[in-house]
């Protein structure tokens, strides 16, 4: 495999991401080629990845802080990472931390997007270059104080985030000739 994908570690939201790439491969008409790596059964794992024929998924059972474990989803080739925190497991965001040095010492151009579930450990992904820094602690209280402060906000913004509906956000290719315009002009196309 070359430019794929790969998701390191588990939690409950773990098929839920799987589930939005196969949504977003079936809109798009696009193959694409996912590794997971974790600590989970083999047979669990197989029989999740068989939910998902749309798509080519790999899985490299270990503890994705290891070289040697990384190499056999063939970090040097891979396009994006995904790191997951399991917010109930002690010291996971500290693993999280520690994968994405190794992984950019492994292959400095990858893109790494790092979940972590304590907002104190951005700092540290920071300095170990994390491309995207995912902290759920700043997103769930934006959804909860937001609900009451703010009605309608929050169920905006799932609106806009959710895969599955037809208001979400998604990234459209601009003709060149509006290239350089300003909004005005491009929102008549």
């Amino acid at each position: 495999l070359n430019n794929h994908i790969i998701i390191c570690g588990w939690n409950k939201n773990i098929i839920r991401i799987i589930s939005a790439f196969s949504k977003l491969v079936d809109l798009n008409n696009k193959q694409l080629d996912i590794v997971l790596i974790n600590e989970e059964e083999e047979e669990a794992m197989a029989t999740i990845i068989s939910n998902y024929k749309n798509m080519n998924i790999k899985f490299v059972r270990g503890d994705f802080t290891i070289d040697s474990v990384l190499d056999r989803a063939n970090i040097k080739e891979a396009e994006s990472l995904i790191l997951i925190s399991d917010s109930d497991v002690v010291g996971d965001d500290d693993k999280v931390i520690l994968s994405t040095l190794t992984v950019k010492n492994m292959n400095p151009n990858i893109k790494v997007i790092a979940s972590v579930s304590q907002i104190n450990k951005v700092p540290h992904l920071k300095k170990a270059r994390a491309d995207e820094i995912i902290d759920m602690e700043t997103y769930e209280t934006f959804i909860a104080t937001s609900n009451i402060m703010e009605p309608g906000v929050s169920q905006t913004l799932a609106q806009l985030l959710d895969v599955h509906s037809s208001h979400r956000f998604k990234s459209e290719p601009i003709p060149s000739e509006y290239i350089g315009k300003n909004f005005e002009m491009l929102s008549t196309y």
